[in-house]
């Protein structure tokens, strides 16, 4: 899980022409014309209701991220590095907008058949230590080479062969900031990438999964790798497979960023 600091080279791709690509839309329902009241009428909205319900619905609350708390709870042990801080507040982190949803989306070549519940369990755990509100949104054919602006996290799967980052890695993660407008304002991340080695990866057991893009996510939000050897953001692996009291700590001060 080798850490990846800076993905400010990659190419630049806009999340509107991702979005063009990948579109996410509910489909208009139809009203059907009045009708005189009969038995065959009830029966066949009875059904249609079932119906949309089944098509339309489900999958929403399927794919739907528990609310994180306002005030994720942070503590005094532990140890933590941020990836970077902010140019004119050295106690400041760089991350993202907390208060905007931050889209999270899927290259599916060469993916694990059940990656979609991975990565909500792992979104689960990341926006409730965050506070944040990650949320999968959708597919993408991008790479971890062509993000930048997006303001987006792309998921997605490669191998050594394609991707030499990732030679002695499970997997790598980070993002790219920009230099704030106005001098003195805060500085965020605008997208970032978490690329999935599928040669070692897809063959790890469920709960490592989640715990490697955990980790991954975490350098995607602006953690760093951390010193101490508990920590789910060890460089080592901590042999844990839940965020522990320094990466909590860590991750509720990059959802507590002012907004802007």
């Amino acid at each position: 899980m080798r850490l990846e600091q800076d993905l400010d080279r990659l190419g630049q791709e806009s999340l509107e022409e991702l979005m063009e690509r990948t579109p996410y839309r509910v489909q208009p329902i139809a009203r059907a014309p009045r009708r005189r009241l009969s038995l065959r009428g009830p029966l066949l909205v009875l059904l249609a209701i079932v119906l949309a319900g089944f098509f339309i619905v489900r999958p929403f609350s399927y794919h739907a991220v528990a609310t994180a708390p306002v005030h994720p709870q942070m503590y005094s042990d532990g140890t933590y590095v941020f990836m970077k801080m902010q140019p004119n507040n050295p106690v400041l982190p760089v991350g993202y907008n907390p208060c905007l949803k931050l889209p999270v989306v899927i290259n599916f070549a060469g993916a694990t058949p059940d990656i979609r519940d991975t990565l909500a369990q792992a979104l689960r755990e990341v926006n409730a230590a965050t506070g944040m509100h990650l949320e999968y949104v959708g597919t993408s054919q991008l790479h971890r080479r062509d993000v930048r602006n997006t303001g987006s996290i792309l998921v997605s799967f490669d191998s050594v062969a394609s991707d030499d980052v990732l030679d002695g890695a499970a997997a790598v993660g980070g993002s790219s900031s920009y230099d704030a407008a106005v001098a003195g304002s805060t500085q965020y991340y605008v997208g970032g990438a978490v690329t999935l080695n599928r040669d070692a990866f897809n063959g790890y057991p469920r709960d490592l999964q989640v715990a490697i893009l955990m980790h991954e996510l975490g350098h995607a939000l602006g953690l760093a790798h951390a010193p101490g050897e508990h920590e789910l953001m060890s460089a080592h692996g901590s042999g844990s497979y839940h965020f522990q009291h320094g990466d909590l700590t860590g991750l509720a001060k990059l959802g507590q960023l002012p907004c802007q």
